[in-house]
């Protein structure tokens, strides 16, 4: 709840409305204010570019462009607080998009944050549905290709 300060068009007292209702009533004279004809516009923000250091910015494009490898890095670069600066809510924008491909660390990782509560509400429950996907879309077969490959170097 927010409260908005508006002078009564009646009495021209100056009084506060919660803007979460439809309407309420100035305290001096008992005149019904609508806080709808009463409550500024929103703004509308135009989203600023993010500050994107050199070395990312080759896989920033490729990840707005829809690689899903560079989306998963990105979000993975703003888990972690490598190369960016850590910021959860932005993780989970690129981490998300990684996800809706079909990538399984994507998939693990928003588990991760959904588990520890980073960026998200903790929530173990939504933690577990993100782990078993993960599992679904091959994290475990990734992992053991990932070892195999590791250890044939």
């Amino acid at each position: 709840m927010s409260l908005i300060t508006v002078t009564c068009p009646e009495c021209g007292e100056r009084i506060q409305l919660n803007d979460e209702k439809e309407f309420g009533f100035c305290m001096n004279c008992g005149h019904r204010i609508e806080v709808a004809s009463v409550k500024p516009p929103a703004k509308k923000e135009t989203p600023k570019e993010p500050e994107i250091p050199e070395e990312l910015k080759e896989t920033y494009e490729k990840a707005k462009a829809g690689d899903v490898n560079a989306q998963y890095e990105l979000g993975t670069c703003y888990m972690t607080g490598k190369i960016v600066h850590q910021d959860f809510e932005q993780a989970l924008v690129w981490l998300n998009k990684a996800a809706d491909q079909g990538e399984p660390f994507a998939m693990y990782n928003i588990g991760i944050l959904y588990s520890c509560g980073h960026g998200v509400k903790q929530n173990c429950s939504k933690a577990q549905l993100w782990f078993a996907k993960a599992n679904e879309h091959g994290l475990i077969d990734r992992i053991n290709e990932a070892k195999a490959k590791q250890k044939s170097q």
